[in-house]
């Protein structure tokens, strides 16, 4: 394991920094020679790669549109959530 993790190292960026940038990586943010090393070790690196595209699984879900009607029924029942919930004075 240690072996996996300094050749991953050795070869541009490690599998604890790929969890630090992933995120920044999906929304765009991360630019130049980092963005390069973290592609290259999401090629590379099974575990890091399937993270990632899962992470972008669950962004792309998140950011379809939404029936209209779904969001008044939802924010409906977190209305009703507050004022009958524990902390409703």
């Amino acid at each position: 394991m240690r072996l996996m993790m300094h050749l991953r190292r050795r070869a541009g960026i490690s599998c604890a920094r790929v969890q630090d940038l992933v995120q920044a990586y999906l929304d765009g943010e991360l630019e130049g020679p980092e963005r390069e090393r973290l592609i290259a070790h999401l090629d590379r690196c099974r575990a890091c790669g399937v993270e990632a595209e899962t992470y972008e699984r669950i962004k792309a879900a998140l950011t379809r549109d939404v029936p209209a009607d779904s969001v008044d029924r939802l924010t409906r029942f977190a209305s009703s959530l507050n004022r009958s919930g524990p902390f409703s004075g």
